[in-house]
């Protein structure tokens, strides 16, 4: 992959849904790599840097929640929008995983193909911004504005109580 082309993970395991994404995302530019099991893709998170993975909820092999956890804990700097024919982006355990900054944004299938780029055009331009995201410990309330330095951002600007 070039260095200066958008990294793009698309995790889904229809292979229709693959190729339409594989279609969409190089006509606009982004290089991407496609795996149709959560296993494939920790093995291709381990080995690449990506800017952006696009995760299916429901995966046959594992939960696209539970995938999207692991991706974070492993390249936290990526920004994961979950895809679904089942779930909405208003479901509680899509809003949670929004809120606590697993999930940059979330998109239902079917899709319209400007919707996908225009999500991962808006979700790139908050790089290098700050951006407020959770302690990842549950029921704490408390929140922390990090900074997305590419580094994974660790460093904590403020904290606050909710």
């Amino acid at each position: 992959m070039s260095t200066n082309r958008k990294r793009v993970l698309v995790v889904d395991d229809e292979r229709d849904m693959c190729w339409v994404l594989q279609i969409l995302l190089a006509e606009n530019g982004f290089d991407y790599r496609i795996a149709e099991t959560g296993e494939d893709a920790i093995k291709l998170v381990e080995a690449t840097e990506f800017e952006f993975a696009l995760v299916d909820v429901k995966l046959t092999d594992t939960d696209g929640l539970d995938l999207a956890r692991r991706i974070k804990a492993m390249n936290p700097a990526v920004h994961i929008i979950m895809i679904s024919g089942y779930y909405y982006k208003d479901d509680l355990d899509i809003q949670r995983t929004i809120q606590l900054g697993i999930v940059a944004d979330f998109i239902s299938k079917p899709f319209r193909h400007d919707e996908v780029i225009e999500i991962l055009r808006r979700n790139r331009q908050t790089r290098g911004e700050y951006r407020r995201a959770a302690v990842l410990r549950a029921g704490t309330g408390l929140h922390a504005y990090l900074p997305d330095s590419g580094g994974g951002g660790k460093e904590a600007i403020s904290i606050w109580q909710a």
